[in-house]
């Protein structure tokens, strides 16, 4: 619903977004089995940081890069990535040991309705009401699970 409500082109679907919402679901969906297949040998720090490097040779590859940069702006860029990235994902796997599967990735869902509700408060992005219906279906299955007293012993 959040993704045919057109975004930042009113009245207009956006299929490249649609896309690539899909294969980044594809890509969040393999970050679990990844991380339980490892956890025990590797620590949540090391684990994200190969996948930080891994998500950057990625980039890397399939994008163009400039890399005559100020040092500030690579200094802003590093503080960026370290936490919008590698700090993001160590709370997750934080979250994962002590919430559970579920809950947590549940939780993880509230990430994009806050970048949402951010660009359209600060950069004036448009978002439909089928937009705001999405949005707020995804919240109420945030509450609804963590008020859910059967699944907090579980």
């Amino acid at each position: 619903m959040v993704c045919f409500s057109g975004g930042s082109l009113p009245g207009q679907t956006s299929w490249t977004g649609i896309a690539c919402g899909l294969l980044i679901s594809v890509c969040y969906a393999s970050h679990y089995p990844f991380c339980r297949w490892w956890q025990d040998r590797y620590t949540p720090a090391t684990l994200y940081a190969f996948m930080q490097l891994g998500g950057a040779a990625v980039i890397f590859c399939l994008t163009p890069v400039s890399l005559d940069h100020s040092l500030s702006t690579w200094g802003w860029l590093l503080i960026l990535g370290g936490f919008t990235g590698y700090f993001a994902f160590f709370c997750y796997a934080q979250a994962l040991k002590r919430l559970g599967l579920v809950r947590t990735a549940v939780l993880c869902y509230l990430e994009p309705i806050l970048s949402t509700i951010w660009v359209w408060l600060f950069w004036d992005e448009f978002f439909s009401p089928l937009g705001w219906a999405g949005s707020a279906l995804v919240l109420a299955a945030v509450f609804w699970l963590n008020m859910d007293k059967s699944r907090a012993a579980s």
